[in-house]
């Protein structure tokens, strides 16, 4: 992330209001359900530099998450900052690639980055995932059952079931 202060806009959602950090790179975070205060504390203590709410810069992403909780199939193209290990970036590279609709289990995405036995790592990594939605993690789940969400398990069965998939 660049030395500049983090931007960051509240959306609002038929999920409740979504928060969204970007540095001058890209997309650095997105809290679902996150107090306000939370958010800012958490991107002040990750960068050092408080952030600023400022909505230039999202429009764009804006019209995507209006598409996508409107039902239409979204692939968030926009620009990512993302910090996390070689494996969470491997991982979150992976869920990017699970298409609209689609599911997959935690398994799978260890397989897919090479690492097959990873099954509950891959679970790690998609919990530490700073952009759920965009890197669609929600996408993921056990064998025998809907896994977890950091949005919370009513959350990620809207998702699923906004994309077509019963949870």
């Amino acid at each position: 992330m660049s030395g500049k202060p983090l931007r960051y806009s509240p959306y609002s959602s038929p999920i409740g209001e979504i928060l969204m950090a970007r540095s001058g790179l890209g997309l650095t975070d997105i809290g679902l359900r996150e107090a306000r205060e939370g958010f800012v504390e958490r991107l002040s203590l990750r960068s050092g530099i408080a952030p600023v709410e400022d909505d230039k810069g999202f429009k764009r992403l804006f019209g995507l998450f209006t598409r996508y909780f409107g039902g239409a199939p979204v692939t968030f193209d926009v620009p990512l900052d993302l910090d996390g290990t070689g494996f969470e970036m491997a991982v979150w590279k992976a869920l990017a690639e699970i298409p609209w609709g689609g599911v997959r289990s935690y398994g799978w995405v260890a397989s897919r980055i090479g690492s097959p036995k990873a099954g509950r790592a891959v679970g790690g990594a998609c919990g530490a995932n700073p952009v759920p939605i965009v890197i669609p993690c929600h996408r993921v789940v056990g064998v025998s059952n809907i896994g977890g969400y950091t949005g919370g398990l009513d959350v990620k069965r809207f998702l699923l079931k906004l994309e077509g998939v019963e949870p």
